[in-house]
């Protein structure tokens, strides 16, 4: 049997994943930027903790229900919709949009997933994942914050460049360290109040949504315990640090 831990495949115009379940021991794994259109070969890889598979073509997250320790997803620059385990998705006898679908419970030691610059619409399916440090769902289509009240542990939550125009409680997100929602459209200081009683935010951003027209200082006023404020309207424009 292979012993490989670490296998590297990315920038290989790669379109099928190659049946990998010799490699037992193998952790992580490097597909990104090819040109896979579903994820296979797989499934067997019960060790693997890290899987990249950003910069590709992939609609359906799939074939995962089967990698109970897997620690760290990248499926940035794909083409996903929902944030969702498919089964046998790419299966010749039953079509994509028909195949059982699931949160992600399996993956239930999942501490960093990435789903940025994808089609998604909202924040769904992360119940069974309360041990999530980091979320980077940036540049998407995501209106709303929600259902994510339950990640205690959450550390960093990347939702700039979406479509969000309000900021709800995330009062119970208590290990927040860094939140990005630069390039949103929340309007006014009304919508950060709720930010207020995150006491362990560090880092926020907030340049390019329509309350950084305001004066910088009037936020960092707001939010005296946050390390870093990023909040100025144009990108060359000033960046307020306290």
């Amino acid at each position: 049997m292979m012993m490989f831990t670490v296998l590297d495949l990315s920038f290989n115009e790669i379109r099928v994943i190659p049946d990998l379940s010799h490699l037992t021991q193998l952790q992580e794994l490097y597909v990104a930027n090819n040109k896979l259109t579903h994820i296979t070969g797989i499934a067997a890889l019960s060790t693997l903790k890290k899987l990249d598979l950003g910069a590709n073509r992939i609609r359906v997250i799939e074939g995962l229900d089967n990698l109970y320790d897997l620690e760290q997803l990248w499926l940035g620059k794909n083409k996903i919709t929902q944030i969702q385990v498919c089964m046998f998705a790419s299966s010749r006898t039953l079509p994509t949009s028909m195949a059982p679908c699931m949160g992600l419970e399996a993956l239930a030691k999942l501490k960093i997933i990435s789903v940025q610059s994808n089609r998604l619409v909202s924040i769904e399916n992360l119940d069974a994942n309360a041990n999530l440090q980091e979320v980077y769902l940036s540049h998407n289509g995501i209106a709303a914050i929600q259902n994510i009240s339950h990640l205690s542990k959450l550390l960093i939550l990347d939702l700039g460049a979406n479509r969000i125009p309000r900021i709800p409680d995330m009062a119970s997100l208590q290990s927040l360290e860094d939140l990005w929602l630069n390039d949103n459209q929340v309007a006014t200081f009304d919508d950060l109040v709720h930010l207020t009683s995150t006491t362990s935010l560090q880092t926020l951003y907030l340049e390019r949504n329509p309350l950084a027209s305001y004066v910088c200082f009037d936020v960092a006023d707001m939010f005296s315990h946050i390390a870093y404020i990023s909040c100025c309207h144009a990108f060359k424009g000033k960046v307020v640090v306290y």
